[in-house]
This record gives C-alpha cells, sequence and structure tokens, in this order.
C-alpha cells in the first residue's frame, strides 16, 4: 500500500501523506502503480468530459480536459519535455564528450528556452486537437482514449527505466534508472493488461476500433518506441534523466491519441488485417 501512495505522491498534485523512513527501495518499487495512477488521470478526464460537456461548447471541452491532465501532474512531465527539448537545440561544439556535459548543463538550468517553449506549444496544440477529433469517435473508442493515454504514457515510463542507465551520479532519475527492473516493467504490464481487458469487457462493443487487435498493437509500438527514445538518449546524454522521462511520458500520450485517430479512420479489424 505505501508504494501505491508513493506513486500518487511522486506522480500528481494529490495531497498523499506517508509516514515513516522514505526509502529510495520503495519508490522504485511504486512504478508497478503507475499504469494504475495514470488509469486513475484518465477518469478524471473522462469526468470533467462528462461534467463540462453539458455546460461549454464541443470546442472548449478538449482545452478544459487538457488543462486538468496539465493539472494533475503540476506541469511535472512538461518541464521536462521543455528542458530535453532546449538540450537537444544545442548546436555540436564537434566533441561527444564535451557535449554531453553541456546538455546536462542545459537541462538543470530552470529556465526555458525557446526550444523548450515552442516544443511545448506544439504538443499542447496537437494533443488539443488530437482530443477534439477522437470526441467525434464512438463512445468506447473516446472514453477509453481518455482513460488510457495516460496509463501507457506511465507504463512507458517503467519500460525506460528498465532498460535505461542514469546519465548523472546524482539526480532523482538516478533512483528509479537504478533499481526499477524487469520485475516491476512485468507487474506494470500486467496490471495494464488487466485494465485493458476489464475496459473492454465492459465497454468494446461500443467502439469503431477493435480492441483484441489494437492495443496488443499499439502497446508494442509504444515498448519500440520507449526502446529508441533510451538509445537515443544514451547517445545524446550518455543516459536517461528525469527529464528525458517526462519528455517520454508527453511524447507517448501525443503519440497513443493519434495512433488511436489514424486506426479509426483506416478501420483496421481483424476483418481487414
Amino acid at each position: 500500500m505505501r508504494s501505491l501512495l508513493f506513486a500518487f505522491q511522486f506522480l500528481t498534485i494529490i495531497p498523499v501523506r506517508i509516514d515513516g523512513t522514505f526509502r529510495n527501495d520503495a519508490l522504485a518499487a511504486s512504478t508497478v502503480w503507475y499504469v494504475l495512477v495514470g488509469a486513475v488521470q484518465g477518469f478524471a478526464l473522462l469526468a470533467t468530459d462528462y461534467t463540462m460537456g453539458n455546460l461549454f461548447h464541443p470546442d472548449i471541452v478538449p482545452a478544459l480536459i487538457l488543462a486538468v491532465l496539465i493539472a494533475s501532474t503540476g506541469a511535472f512531465h512538461l518541464d521536462g519535455l521543455a528542458d530535453t527539448a532546449d538540450a537537444l537545440s544545442m548546436k555540436s561544439s564537434g566533441s561527444a564528450d564535451k557535449d554531453r556535459e553541456r546538455r546536462l548543463a542545459i537541462m538543470k538550468d530552470p529556465a526555458a528556452g525557446p526550444a523548450g517553449v515552442t516544443v511545448i506549444f506544439l504538443v499542447l496544440l496537437l494533443k488539443y486537437l488530437c482530443i477534439r477529433s477522437c470526441a467525434n469517435l464512438l463512445p468506447f473508442t473516446y472514453s477509453s482514449a481518455l482513460v488510457l493515454m495516460p496509463a501507457f504514457a506511465k507504463w512507458s515510463m517503467v519500460a525506460a527505466m528498465a532498460h535505461g542507465r542514469p546519465a548523472r551520479p546524482d539526480g532523482l532519475g538516478r533512483i528509479f534508472l537504478e533499481r526499477v527492473t524487469m520485475r516491476h516493467f512485468i507487474l506494470a504490464t500486467l496490471s495494464g493488461c488487466v485494465l485493458i481487458t476489464v475496459l473492454v469487457f465492459k465497454w468494446g462493443r461500443f467502439g469503431d476500433i477493435d480492441p483484441i487487435l489494437f492495443y496488443p498493437s499499439v502497446g508494442a509500438g509504444v515498448y519500440a518506441l520507449t526502446l529508441i527514445w533510451v538509445r537515443f538518449c544514451s547517445s545524446r546524454f550518455g543516459g536517461m534523466t528525469g527529464d528525458t522521462l517526462g519528455a517520454l511520458n508527453e511524447i507517448i500520450e501525443l503519440i497513443f491519441l493519434m495512433a488511436v485517430l489514424a486506426w479509426s479512420r483506416l478501420s483496421i479489424s481483424f476483418a481487414t488485417a
């Protein structure tokens, strides 16, 4: 139970109080619950759509959903996305070692540069447009997209922690990257499978995507993209940091929404696969 509370405390702004001594191993163990925390965020988005949809114009509701998504984490991951974008925008000096040191130094700077601001704007704009477009799909497709978008993103973070290595000898990201193992990742994956199975069993017949084909496919795609991101960060930063993990969360959220829209548009199912 403590690891579950750690997960909510670390990933959300929910005021969770945990008594006792803080241990790094307990924080790493909390990653098993990341998918569940993401699903709770997703249901909060679904509740926002249900309540605000009766009050405001359909063009405003996606913006409110996006605001709740950002507020639920305190813009924690967006900060990582901005820092990562600023670091990657640095011009190379010709020395790989010096470039890595400079990139890591840029990521520690609390100020956001033009690259970071631009990337945040583009990602939020695309998310808004994707959510607005998903609202035109059948009920299960739209509802499951809102619930599973943050869940898949949190799952990708656990995968990156299990496969990556820390770029710095200090920092919060190092705690996860040194201690999260494949066991944590497998348990997080199983919790995600249970969540998807429950949603499909409950509401799957009301969608316009084939969930039996879609979710395994998108899961494999997210896992592959995560491994690519880990490898890319290793080449640019010498490993992963908390900022690159946050950036991964934002990237996967957007890619998941785009995958839902593309899959629905192509009407892919076992009948056409």
